[in-house]
């Protein structure tokens, strides 16, 4: 088992859980709506069984190119195993923007910059964290903490999650698109 500290990553999401925040399934590759369905099926429904049959109640799939807008197969293929993706903010209701990795930024006050810019305008903005990774320097619980204290210090924020959002508005426009 990996340790972050004295925790495992099962311990650490599980307090992420009890506190109100989510699990998405993750995957690596790329296929696209040539790659076969039984390869799509790898993708999608096996890393569903695998993490249900750990104890997981994951409802969506985040960051993989398959669940991109652009791929008709990969929608469709998701949608039959997981409620949402993380291609969802085509809705009218709220706008997804970019999600923002922590890959890459040195130092607070640009991240604090990005945030700044979010909150000029209404939207559903995704921070994403790996941590453990020498390109992500400021993914450390401390940092992390500081951002979550900032984010809170503006007016007309909140936080929320994925399902959250999925319960709120259901399906989006790429749903009607694709005939789903």
């Amino acid at each position: 088992k990996e340790k972050n500290g004295n925790r495992t990553i099962r311990e650490i999401n599980n307090l992420i859980i009890a506190d109100g925040g989510e699990i998405l399934a993750h995957y690596s590759g790329s296929p696209n709506d040539n790659t076969s369905d039984e390869e799509w099926l790898t993708y999608t429904r096996d890393v569903k069984k695998a993490l249900t049959k750990e104890g997981w109640k994951i409802r969506g799939l985040i960051r993989a190119d398959s669940t991109q807008a652009n791929s008709n197969k990969g929608e469709k293929m998701c949608r039959q195993y997981f409620d949402y993706s993380d291609s969802m903010g085509t809705s009218n209701q709220y706008k997804l923007g970019l999600r923002k990795f922590l890959i890459g930024i040195n130092t607070l006050e640009e991240f604090k910059s990005w945030i700044d810019t979010c909150c000029q305008s209404t939207g559903f903005y995704v921070i994403c964290v790996h941590g453990g990774r020498s390109d992500e320097p400021l993914a450390t619980n401390e940092n992390i903490g500081l951002i979550i204290d900032y984010i809170k210090s503006k007016p007309n924020t909140e936080f929320t999650t994925y399902s959250k959002m999925f319960d709120k508005f259901g399906y989006t426009t790429i749903e009607k698109k694709l005939n789903l």
